[in-house]
């Protein structure tokens, strides 16, 4: 019986030798992120890929979102043509996960002045293709009126009571 109990079963030599192996790796490349570059992991959409080869930059990688919002905003904010222009194009993008994520910065960049035509923009993109996905686009409808109403909760009413 006692041999027995000096074995180590297999199992437990694999796993120890991968927990180790993953801890090493892990600390060289914190030491050659502290060596040359800063290297700051984030959560959020898939990075440039210059930024994912691992090219040199200065400062903190930027997500998808920001540099979207880059091609719309003039002096801090989105003029209404140009909501209408960026809502169009996110309810062109295929992939939900970054779809939301744009959807949501422009959300954010929300003002009285513009949401009327980013609630246009998203109306006719539910007409046609979008119509028949999954929920047809009901939730995104649901957080532009959200969001809409805190910035401007009167002309959200009027606009809609407008339209009926």
């Amino acid at each position: 019986m006692k041999t027995r109990s000096l074995i180590i079963p297999a199992w437990l030599v694999t796993a120890v030798g991968a927990f180790g192996l993953g801890w090493f790796i892990h600390a060289s490349r914190t030491e050659d992120s502290q060596a040359g570059q800063s290297v700051e992991v984030r959560p959020g959409l898939s990075l440039m890929p210059s930024e994912r080869s691992g090219a040199k930059r200065t400062g903190k990688p930027r997500r998808a979102d920001e540099l979207f919002l880059e091609n719309y905003l003039s002096q801090g904010v989105i003029s209404p043509a140009d909501m209408r222009l960026a809502m169009k194009k996110v309810m062109e993008e295929n992939d939900p996960l970054k779809r939301a994520a744009l959807f949501s910065a422009l959300l954010a960049q929300m003002t009285p002045e513009n949401a009327k035509e980013a609630f246009l923009a998203l109306k006719e993109s539910r007409s046609g293709r979008r119509r028949f996905a999954a929920g047809g686009g009901g939730d995104e409808m649901r957080m532009l009126l959200n969001a809409w109403g805190r910035v401007d909760g009167e002309g959200v009413l009027a606009e809609l009571t407008a339209l009926r």
